[in-house]
């Protein structure tokens, strides 16, 4: 008799079985190319009561499973399915909660779900509403903290077909910028690849053609090398 998996097995062999090429190996991609997760890292997951951060939980779990780097997950925010999943989840209702929070539980890496598409939406609605060329970055410092992004090449469209696929009651994503996402899913009428492109060209960024930047909150100039 075949033994019966848990919920969470699961969500994680759909993971990698039916999405191991447009989820897994996204996610894994990310976590070397940008050097996300360490030896001895105790990672925190935030967790925002939907599909994406649930998937976020689901990835570390599994890359924890079967990865020689070992570093251990603590959960933190909100979560209708933690108690059906088996979560151990410190409870928390914002970001700069979960940030003080994780500090305080020796956290050395907070993971944040935002994914590609949050990234590309970012990139636009900074060109068009601030007036500049920026980009949510895969790793950083806030407050004190180094925040990742796992996710960051990983479709919004695929962690919806996953979500699908599993039945998942979760919401699709608490923080989609539904604005930029209409408006990119109209220019995809024209240009199919438009995502892709646009993620791509900050990481193509030609600085000798620029008329001005900022780095570190210094300005610089194309005049400086004249």
């Amino acid at each position: 008799m075949a033994r019966q998996l848990s919920q969470k097995q699961l969500l994680i062999r759909s993971i990698i079985k039916t999405y191991r090429k447009s989820i897994w190996n996204s996610f894994v991609a990310s976590c070397k190319n940008y050097g996300l997760i360490s030896n001895e890292d105790v990672v925190g997951v935030y967790l925002k009561n939907d599909c994406a951060s649930l998937l976020l939980l689901m990835l570390l779990i599994h890359l924890k499973n079967i990865s020689d780097t070992d570093f251990s997950i603590k959960c933190f925010g909100q979560c209708d399915l933690s108690d059906v999943l088996g979560i151990e989840l410190i409870s928390c209702n914002d970001k700069n909660t979960a940030v003080l929070l994780a500090k305080k539980s020796g956290v050395t890496k907070l993971a944040f779900s935002d994914n590609l598409n949050d990234v590309i939406n970012k990139i636009i609605y900074n060109l068009f509403y601030n007036s500049s060329v920026s980009s949510v970055l895969p790793k950083e410092v806030i407050d004190g903290i180094t925040v990742i992004r796992p996710l960051f090449s990983v479709y919004q469209s695929d962690i919806n077909k996953w979500r699908a696929f599993n039945n998942i009651s979760l919401s699709l994503n608490a923080d989609e910028n539904i604005e930029m996402s209409n408006l990119v899913n109209r220019i995809k009428r024209i240009n199919p690849d438009i995502e892709h492109n646009v993620f791509t060209s900050v990481h193509n960024v030609k600085l000798d053609t620029l008329i001005g930047y900022n780095f570190k909150g210094e300005k610089h100039s194309f005049l400086d090398e004249y």
